[in-house]
């Protein structure tokens, strides 16, 4: 399974590494591309809860895709 990883910002991420990215966006969306997926969720009003439940799913959801495309990391950039 892959290794869930939070970082507070992108730059965390190794440069060559191909990944699965969680992260609050303006807009939810899914974004593919050269080195992996990257899910946008978005933003809500501070604790909300319906927002909380939806990123935390995302986590598990990038988890699969990381395993099935055999990504190593799944990381949360979790900037709130």
């Amino acid at each position: 399974m892959s290794e869930v990883k939070y970082i507070t910002s992108e730059h965390e991420i190794p440069g060559r590494e191909r990944f699965v990215l969680v992260m609050y966006g303006p807009e939810k969306k899914t974004i593919t591309h050269s080195r992996g997926v990257t899910f946008h969720i978005q933003k809500g009003k501070p604790n909300d809860t319906i927002k909380i439940v939806e990123f935390h799913s995302a986590i598990e959801g990038a988890r699969g895709v990381a395993k099935c495309e055999g990504i190593a990391n799944v990381y949360v950039l979790d900037a709130t």
